[in-house]
């Protein structure tokens, strides 16, 4: 059985940092929201992935 170690920390950003994360963090959401979309848009045309 393996030993997990967990560490905590924050970032502190200077305000020009923490603009440019949150606009990285909205650029990956859109990013994801989109490639769901098509997901879901190909689902209802297609047959569903089957993962063995």
């Amino acid at each position: 059985m393996g030993r997990y170690t967990a560490f905590r920390f924050t970032v502190d950003a200077s305000p020009r940092q923490a603009v440019m994360l949150a606009r990285h963090a909205g650029a990956a959401r859109f990013a994801y929201n989109q490639c769901l979309r098509l997901r879901t848009r190909l689902g209802a045309i297609t047959a569903p992935l089957r993962v063995a």
